[in-house]
């Protein structure tokens, strides 16, 4: 009988990273409270731009957290060519 590594045992355990995923909803969300307030965001103006361009960062972090906290790898992880 052989001992199994970090990475077998969350293979075997499943589930999700629910710190991960909750890190990535929250993110999720203050880029939605930011777009959501009317007149935060005026394009035509400086401070309008950056707190779009800081939206648009958050909601593609977070949705790049909650896909992580989904998949049995880390952040951007290369295939290992053991298939899936």
């Amino acid at each position: 009988m052989r001992e199994l590594t970090i990475q077998e045992i969350k293979y075997v355990s499943g589930g999700a990273e629910w710190g991960e995923i909750g890190a990535g909803a929250a993110l999720v969300g203050l880029a939605i409270g930011v777009a959501a307030v009317p007149g935060a965001i005026v394009l035509g103006t400086v401070g309008g731009t950056i707190a779009l361009a800081g939206a648009v960062v958050s909601a593609y972090g977070g949705g790049v957290l909650i896909g992580d906290g989904f998949n049995d790898c880390t952040i951007f992880c290369e295939d290992d060519g053991g298939g899936s």
